[in-house]
């Protein structure tokens, strides 16, 4: 069965960015729109949850 990819926007970038279900991460600026995968992780904390976003090059 395939998993089914969800895009939101990212809060703050609303109109600039949206993140994926599956870890994906979308630009929706300028004439090429990329998409790019990135490690993500949730952590929740006392107020929801905080993302982390790695682009694999930082270590």
């Amino acid at each position: 069965m395939a998993i089914r990819t969800i895009w939101k926007s990212v809060k703050g970038f609303e109109g600039q960015y949206e993140v994926s279900n599956t870890g994906l991460i979308k630009s929706l600026k300028g004439k090429n729109k990329r998409i790019d995968r990135f490690d993500v992780t949730l952590e929740k904390c006392s107020k929801g949850y905080l993302m982390t976003i790695r682009d694999g090059l930082s270590k």
